[in-house]
């Protein structure tokens, strides 16, 4: 078009004027059409509705033309973005004539944008809680509730100005708790910013799930992200002994590592075990190690998130919206199950939920590493404040940990078993995913709230509406010390009545199932469990049809495992730290259990090490020099 018009400036005047006219004596009567801006579907809806209703649009046009735009149309320009066009306040009628005008190209609703940490805390749930939504609904936000984050510190941030109310560092003698990595900011952000440095009228971007919420900071890890499980236990030993002192309610672990042995012997699961006997919930990570080399891996949870009393949480992506119903769980998500891996039968079920943990916006600080070193992460607040943006299991914990806040708020006495319970029996139960890769599901706050506070869970309606979708909880717990009766709830038990609703499965002592309580030691996890029509465990499990398990199992159409299991022992030439799965398949091309701390696999040589813990599990980007633009933890983003 203008290689066209160049050369038309080139020819006579006379003779241009004499083309010109033919051409339009030439044109087709469609072609006197008159001009139409496209607009949005959002837009065509408004448009047919009331005439002086007023909505703000955006508008594509040259910004000359402004001025009479508004003048002709008595439209407000609100906003202008240079030479891409105009955020412009208009009622539809306006609009409708607008769109007649020649120079306007296209019209479309101005949506509000949101980052992954407000897409989070809409698509969990916590907003309604917040704003007192239903009846049970007071404005709940974590106040009274404090959650103590054993992580890399807290750097100085806007966001989480007065939410620190205790600082002590184990890193170093006289250590001032400061966060030089970045990992640690992060996550308290995510449990309980105050999003001031994203502030704009009316909305703060990236407020954290409890914003009232108080935060315990004890420092275990170092500039580099990581530290020594030693350094980790005598922190929760530390929240445990002050627990009363500093009104610690949860612990959050963003942090771990892979471990050779099983959860019995580890001894920071021990004090995990510890602190949730004391009445702390325990929120732990339940690691990035769903994958590796494009193989699935099985039973991947790290310590110490495989301890059973622990509320170990997976990963989900919400893509960046609201909606539940394109949620996914990204391959590189942890899956249980954890126990003995010579006896299954000694087998439990992690994660227990799962949460959104992909590409979370969350306060920073330019003096951390991660900030530092991966800039195309970096995200500028409304208002000044410094954001970054990670991904992994790390961030699906703190969002947990917030939820949790928000429950002991509605209900103050219940026990760290009882907070576990709401979580989970209020979840989502996702489509095409199996209870070892989500637990109960992803979480609702907003019923869980509900949950928690009601005094007569029957009557409750077992759903809410999120992002415009009905979402259901899947009614699913599990676990080891659930304790419910007839009797009044007292402060460290949760006691639900004799029945509750349909399709609601309870696993420990005691199961619920359907509508009918079935006492305790009737039905037995290893006798024979049948669950809706996917699973049957006992001898053999079946589940979601891909599944035998007993004397032999058969996942899928490629893995068998029974008696050609080699899994921490020493047969045919295998090395005791690997596992065989199948007749061919080394497991994920990596370890997960066995007696060494090194293993040589497929010429990648892994180094657990038994005192050595890291609190990167966000998955960060390459190293510096790396490119820095490609998605974490494998072909999520």
């Amino acid at each position: 078009m203008m290689s066209t018009l160049t050369l038309i400036r080139m020819r006579p005047a006379r003779w241009f004027a004499a083309v010109l006219t033919l051409a339009v004596l030439a044109l087709p009567a469609g072609a006197y059409a008159q001009h139409r801006a496209r607009l949005s579907k959002e837009v065509v809806e408004q448009v047919k509705g009331s005439q002086n209703k007023k909505i703000q649009v955006w508008v594509t046009l040259p910004k000359s033309v402004l001025d009479r735009l508004s003048a002709t149309y008595g439209v407000k320009v609100k906003q202008v973005v240079d030479e891409a066009g105009a955020v412009i306040e208009a009622t539809t009628d306006q609009i409708n004539r607008m769109a007649d005008d020649d120079q306007v190209d296209e019209i479309s609703f101005n949506h509000r944008v949101f980052g992954r940490l407000a897409v989070t805390t809409q698509a969990t749930g916590a907003n309604k809680v917040w704003s007192g939504e239903g009846k049970s609904f007071g404005g709940i936000t974590g106040n009274g509730i404090n959650v103590a984050v054993i992580d890399s510190g807290i750097a100085p941030s806007s966001d989480l100005a007065r939410r620190v109310v205790f600082t002590k560092d184990f890193t170093q003698e006289n250590g001032d708790g400061v966060d030089y990595y970045g990992h640690g900011t992060h996550v308290a952000g995510i449990i309980a910013g105050s999003g001031a440095g994203s502030y704009s009228p009316n909305i703060a971007a990236f407020t954290g799930m409890a914003p009232g919420a108080g935060i315990v900071n004890l420092k275990v890890l170092g500039a580099d992200g990581s530290g020594t499980v030693a350094q980790v236990i005598e922190a929760i030993q530390f929240a445990i002994n002050n627990r009363e002192r500093l009104k610690i309610r949860i612990i959050n672990l963003s942090l771990g590592r892979p471990s050779n042995d099983s959860y019995q012997n580890d001894p920071l699961s021990t004090v995990v075990e510890r602190a949730v006997k004391a009445g702390i919930v325990v929120v732990a990570a339940g690691g990035n190690l769903g994958v590796y080399e494009g193989q699935q891996i099985i039973g991947g949870i790290e310590s110490p998130g495989y301890t059973p009393s622990a509320l170990t949480v997976g990963a989900t992506d919400t893509h960046g919206t609201v909606y539940r119903s394109d949620d996914t769980i990204p391959t590189w998500s942890s899956r249980g199950p954890v126990g003995d891996p010579n006896n299954p039968s000694s087998w439990i079920i992690k994660p227990d939920v799962v949460a959104p943990g992909v590409n979370i916006v969350s306060a920073s600080n330019p003096d951390t590493m991660l900030w530092q070193n991966y800039p195309s992460r970096r995200i500028t607040g409304a208002n000044g404040g410094t954001y970054l943006r990670l991904t992994g299991t790390s961030m699906s914990t703190a969002v947990v940990s917030g939820a949790a806040a928000l429950v002991l708020q509605a209900n103050p006495r219940l026990s760290p078993q009882g907070v576990k319970f709401a979580l989970q029996l209020t979840s989502q139960h996702m489509a095409n995913y199996g209870l070892i890769e989500q637990g109960a599901g992803e979480i609702n706050v907003a019923l869980a709230v509900d949950l928690a506070r009601s005094h007569k869970p029957l009557a409750l309606q077992m759903s809410n509406e999120i992002g415009g979708e009905q979402v259901k909880a899947g009614g699913v717990v599990f676990g080891n010390t659930l304790i419910w009766g007839n009797a009044a709830t007292k402060a460290s038990t949760l006691i639900w009545g004799n029945r509750f609703s349909a399709n609601t499965l309870i696993w420990g002592n005691t199961l619920i199932w359907g509508n009918t309580l079935i006492q305790r030691n009737t039905l037995i996890w290893g006798n024979t469990l049948i669950w809706g029509n996917t699973l049957i465990w006992g001898n053999t499990l079946i589940w979601g049809n891909t599944l035998i398990w007993g004397n032999t199992l058969i996942w899928g159409n490629t893995l068998i495992w029974g008696n050609t299991l080699i899994w921490g022992n020493t047969s045919a030439g295998v090395n005791s730290s690997t596992l065989i799965w199948g007749n061919t398949l080394i497991w994920g091309n990596t370890l997960i259990w066995g007696n060494a701390n090194t293993g040589q696999v497929d010429g990648t040589t892994l180094i657990w090490g038994n005192t050595l813990i890291w609190g990167n599990r966000s998955c960060e980007p390459p190293p510096p020099g790396s490119p820095d633009d490609g998605p974490p933890c494998g072909s999520e983003g």
